[in-house]
């Protein structure tokens, strides 16, 4: 992860299989490839608090990175 706290540099799964709900504030979106919610922080269009459905539980995209 980059030092910069607006740059980010995740890797979701190396399984590009796998799959992930989004929400933000209230409103669900997806699923979308691990690959898809990559190229969305990277193009700045979700941010890091944009949450994510994890094993069932939603949690902020910087808590699931942390």
């Amino acid at each position: 992860m980059s030092n910069d706290p607006h740059i980010y540099q995740v890797r979701l799964s190396e399984d590009s299989g796998a799959t992930f709900l989004l929400r933000w504030r209230g409103r669900q979106e997806g699923p979308y490839t691990a690959a898809v919610i990559e190229s969305k922080l990277a193009a700045n269009q979700i941010g890091m608090l944009h949450e994510i459905s994890n094993n069932g539980q939603w949690v902020t995209l910087r808590k699931h990175f942390a």
